[in-house]
Formats: structure tokens, C-alpha cells, sequence
């Protein structure tokens, strides 16, 4: 779609952030993107919510899990509702080369679930980063 100078959209959302431990941490947010709402011309009303669980050194040492799920409802002002379920699952292992040079190994999965369509998106992904820090 090409991008024209009228396009505006509202967006209100809040996020919750829970320190359970040294360890392990949660968020919850929820966005909301309404129809026509202080000048908006977006034409879908939009709900998002979400949830994310963060596990450090889960089986060894530097290696974290990362868990999410996220819910979207798209309500066009023409047209059938979507519904999106979203799960992603992360392992990441984080080890320090030198003072400033860090190495991630990280895999991660995830799935789409939507009632447009028949089939789930299945991602699997493996990366290795090499992170410097100034």
C-alpha cells in the first residue's frame, strides 16, 4: 500500500511489569487502537493483549527463557472479525568474549493461529549475534 499524508492513527494501551524474583519476571499490556478517536482515519478497531514470562539461568548458567502469548482482534468497519493467538518460546544463551564482545546463541518458535486462514504459521529460527557494546 502506498503511504498517504492522512493516515492517522490513536493508540492507548497500559503495561503491567512483575519482578517475581531475582530470576524470573512477567509483563502483561493491552493496546487499544479505535476507530475514528481524536482524528484517527484508521478504518479497524483494534484490541491487543499479551503476556511474557522471563526465566534467567533456567537450566545453566546465562541461558534464558523468554514465553509469550498475544490475543488480536481486528474489527474491520466493513467486513468479518480477525482473531489472532500468537505463542512464541525463546531459549537464548548469552556468553561474554571480551570486555565488550558478546556472543548469542538463541532459538526461537513461534505460532500463528487465525481464523482467516486454515493453516498455522509455524516459525522456527536458530541465530547467532555478535553484540558490542560501546
Amino acid at each position: 500500500q502506498e503511504y498517504t499524508a492522512d493516515e492517522i492513527a490513536f493508540l492507548y494501551g497500559a503495561t503491567l511489569d512483575h519482578q517475581i524474583n531475582a530470576l524470573a519476571s512477567q509483563r502483561f499490556s493491552a493496546e487499544r487502537q479505535p476507530v475514528e478517536t481524536f482524528g484517527s482515519t484508521d478504518e479497524t478497531d483494534e484490541t491487543t493483549l499479551s503476556y511474557l514470562l522471563e526465566i534467567k539461568d533456567i537450566f545453566i548458567p546465562d541461558l534464558k527463557f523468554s514465553g509469550g502469548i498475544t490475543h488480536t482482534i481486528s474489527v474491520p468497519v466493513d467486513g468479518p472479525t480477525e482473531r489472532t493467538w500468537e505463542y512464541d518460546v525463546t531459549f537464548a544463551h548469552s556468553r561474554s568474549l571480551t570486555r565488550n564482545l558478546s556472543r548469542v546463541l538463541a532459538y526461537n518458535y513461534s505460532l500463528e493461529q487465525s481464523n482467516f486462514y486454515d493453516e498455522d504459521l509455524e516459525v522456527h529460527e536458530v541465530s547467532l549475534s555478535l553484540v558490542y557494546t560501546f
